[in-house]
């Protein structure tokens, strides 16, 4: 299917000037026989040309205003067919009409001219052989017709001289034809080749999300024209908490499920125009543009699981850390909505331009650090080693 769309496209653009081409070749053979050819044809075959060549012109104009998902075989492939039958024929025709029956050199011009539109029709529509032979046969077959038909000599010579180009014309367009559609199928399956390979190069095989390669690249351009525009930039990192013991004790199926999971999350919390990338083994990033200070609120309002445990098959519970940076450097945390906790939320640990302007939807976990301290607390203190007293 995507091989016949290249066509349609590819005939479309070789053949817009076929149309002109047609109309300047009646026009100079209408003048190189208006003393040796009928004249009364003269003004009725040139005004049918022009007017269908105004037709063909409107069928390109509305194939190139019409929108690429519109621009099929099924809708153009008939249109096309029925003007280029129109057109050919009535050049044939016409050109037949005008040629003097008593003149030879009359008949060789217009066998001259009749040939020159054959040869131009095999490179306006060498995309299609079968529109390629039958415009040639209908500009040739009346002419050749009745060239056969008559006793002269010269007539038959020159009858047969064009069924020598005719012949000749079956063979190369059948060549050309195959050459060209094998040249288009092999195009396409390259560009989804590489589509695939600059894919696969720049997404994570395990998540599904952008690789750290894809998110820097992504990520600079965000932030030029974030900064371009004067538009706030909201950076969320988030970072799995014990992921080594996870992967100790549980194995690393089980880490990767943890990660599979984190990354179905943020996928959930993304719009359009922002960005999530892993960035090493335990860490995402997610970067989004913002037109007001309060999106990083809305921001932890739309990843509040990040704050819940994370269980992958009722046996892997995990928590993540995530940390909030925003730029400018003016913006300040939003402290004043009843959603958010009155408490900033610590910077993020890569060194960036980026000041703190997020807050959290709930309370963050407690760090592994308050974890320790509250358990040194509740120990007994029999379980205390004894010290000596100083002296």
């Amino acid at each position: 299917m995507q091989v016949r769309t290249d066509k349609l496209q590819l005939l479309f653009h070789q053949s817009f000037l076929a149309t002109f081409g047609s109309v300047g070749g009646a026009l100079a053979l209408s003048w190189l026989q208006r003393d040796l050819g009928n004249h009364e044809v003269i003004v009725p075959w040139l005004i049918t040309l022009c007017v269908a060549g105004m037709v063909r012109l409107g069928l390109f104009w509305a194939y190139n205003r019409s929108a690429l998902q519109c621009r099929t075989p099924a809708r153009w492939e008939s249109v096309y067919w029925a003007t280029l039958v129109f057109t050919a024929g009535t050049w044939g025709l016409g050109a037949f009409l005008l040629m003097s029956r008593d003149n030879l050199l009359s008949q060789a011009i217009t066998l001259f001219f009749a040939i020159g539109m054959a040869g131009s029709a095999i490179s306006a529509y060498s995309a299609y052989r079968s529109m390629t032979l039958v415009a040639v046969g209908l500009v040739l077959l009346p002419t050749t017709l009745w060239l056969l038909t008559e006793p002269g000599s010269e007539q038959r010579v020159l009858a047969f001289t064009t069924l020598a180009f005719s012949a000749f014309v079956v063979r190369a367009t059948g060549d050309l034809s195959g050459a060209l559609q094998s040249l288009l199928r092999l195009r396409r399956e390259l560009e989804i080749e590489h589509r695939i390979a600059s894919t696969a190069a720049r997404t994570d095989e395990l998540t599904g999300l952008n690789n750290l390669r894809a998110f820097r690249e992504q990520a600079d351009t965000m932030f030029t024209a974030t900064r371009r525009n004067g538009l706030p930039l909201c950076a969320l990192l988030v970072d799995i908490d014990h992921f080594k013991q996870i992967n100790d004790t549980h194995g690393h199926a089980a880490g990767d499920r943890v990660l599979q999971a984190v990354a179905r999350g943020l996928k959930t919390a993304l719009r359009e125009a922002d960005l999530c990338g892993r960035l090493g083994a335990r860490s995402s990033r997610y970067c989004s543009p913002a037109r007001t200070c309060t999106r990083p609120c809305r921001l932890q309002k739309s990843c509040a699981w990040l704050y819940k445990p994370l269980w992958c098959r009722s046996t892997t519970p995990c928590c993540m850390s995530p940390s909030a940076s925003g730029w400018p450097r003016r913006v300040r945390p939003v402290r004043t909505s009843p959603p958010c906790w009155p408490r900033p939320m610590r910077p993020c640990t890569t060194p960036n331009p980026m000041a703190v302007t997020g807050c959290t939807a709930t309370p963050p976990p407690p760090t592994a650090h308050a974890t320790r301290s509250s358990t040194r607390k509740r120990m007994p203190a029999a379980s205390k080693p004894a010290t000596a007293a100083p002296r």
